[in-house]
């Protein structure tokens, strides 16, 4: 797997927001840095010269965005695993297109770094991210990023019944912390309104 960074992933003004809502949770953060980062699924080997044209293919936006990089703890957004983006099918549809057919496929995530005035304690870094992906689209990565992971197809899940008639609004909650459903109250009272009128449970 080829590994690419690019161009500054967030506008200043993002960067800005997101920086706001970081120190209510670590006041020490003092910056917080995003960029693009790609990854290439490669059938066998790669010549130089193909490398250097995939590089340009995905060497989009102004140079002067690459942000500067520091040595601060770092994670990387991606979308969820064992998913393909709408940017992963359209960008592997270019590189065929320009003739770089050994790439089996491209995807792009985001790399954010933070920088602070003293270390961050490892259990901050889980809560800062949070406030940086959403959690029903992406995967926040907080080691390097492996092919196994991002370009393993997943096997489907086994169907599975949320036991609302048997445990009630308990069993919706509880569902609804498992799979990362992000659901509000409202959301839930309507739904378990609503499969208790029709008896059944929710797949």
């Amino acid at each position: 797997m080829l590994r690419l960074t690019g161009a500054q992933a967030l506008s200043g003004f993002r960067l800005e927001r997101a920086l706001a809502r970081i120190r209510q949770i670590a006041e020490q953060i003092v910056a917080v840095r995003a960029r693009f980062v790609h990854f290439a699924e490669i059938d066998g080997a790669m010549t130089a010269d193909r490398q250097h044209v995939l590089e340009r293919l995905l060497s989009y936006g102004p140079v002067e965005t690459v942000p500067p990089w520091t040595d601060g703890p770092t994670f990387t957004v991606l979308p969820r695993l064992g998913t393909i983006s709408p940017w992963s099918s359209k960008a592997t549809d270019i590189a065929h297109n320009c003739g770089l057919h050994e790439v089996r496929r491209l995807e792009r995530g985001i790399e954010y770094v933070l920088d602070s005035e003293g270390p961050l304690a490892t259990d901050v870094i889980p809560v800062v991210a949070a406030q940086l992906y959403d959690r029903m689209t992406e995967t926040v990565i907080f080691a390097d990023v492996s092919a196994r992971d991002l370009f393993a197809a997943a096997a489907p899940a086994a169907l599975g019944h949320v036991t609302l008639g048997t445990h009630g609004r308990a069993a919706l909650e509880a569902a609804n912390a498992d799979l990362g459903l992000a659901l509000s109250d409202a959301e839930l009272d309507y739904l378990a309104r609503h499969y208790a009128d029709v008896a059944r449970d929710p797949t």
